[in-house]
């Protein structure tokens, strides 16, 4: 009976030190197991800042929305002319940047079209700025299908990267007063009425 009790004891105490361990083996894996969750956590939580910040960083790029003078420049057209933009100042002028391959540019091109047209003979120029890196054999094979009615230079490394704060989408257009500045800036499809809104604002 001894014997039995003693063997019993034993157990219990083993059991007890069985149980103890497991705890202590619960409560290191429950630790590991919450810093592991608070580095994710704090990793996501860069990722995400870091995604977040190309948005934040649109507050430190120049605000097309307040008047900075456009930077000059000198392209030449398709009769290899040369095109200066500060030599239509005391006009309003509609830059756009696009490129043949862009399907929103094909569609905003009409609109575009009819800009030029209605304000033919007024203080309002259009100016297409084509990004292709093809040059002048893409815009000509584009432009043998679809009419623009508009002048059109090929841009440069020098000239796409002088806009680089401006365009973040193609096509992106620009409306500049009669001074020279920036007052207004369009990404992606927009039509007639909208240009015009803004051409009329500054004339």
């Amino acid at each position: 009976m001894f014997r039995l009790i003693s063997m019993l004891r034993v157990r219990v105490r083993r059991s007890k030190a069985g149980s103890f361990v497991t705890f202590i083996i619960a409560t290191l894996f429950l630790g590991a197991l919450i810093i592991t969750c608070s580095g994710q956590q704090t990793r996501f939580s860069t990722e995400s800042k870091s995604v977040a910040a190309p948005s934040q960083s649109q507050d430190d790029k120049k605000d097309a929305t307040k008047p900075q003078p456009a930077p000059d420049f000198t392209l030449k057209d398709g009769d290899g002319h040369d095109v200066k933009l500060s030599s239509f100042k005391g006009k309003v002028v509609l830059l756009d940047f696009w490129a043949t391959w862009c399907g929103p540019c094909r569609v905003t091109i009409p609109e575009l079209n009819e800009l030029s047209k209605q304000y033919q003979g007024k203080d309002v120029v259009i100016l297409g700025v084509s990004l292709d890196e093809d040059g002048w054999t893409a815009i000509k094979t584009y432009t043998a299908k679809q009419s623009i009615d508009y002048p059109i230079v090929l841009s440069t490394p020098d000239v796409t990267k002088l806009y680089d704060d401006y365009i973040d989408a193609l096509p992106t257009a620009l409306i500049i007063d009669r001074e020279g500045k920036i007052r207004q800036k369009f990404e992606g499809i927009t039509n007639k009425e909208d240009f015009e809104k803004q051409i009329k604002d500054l004339l």
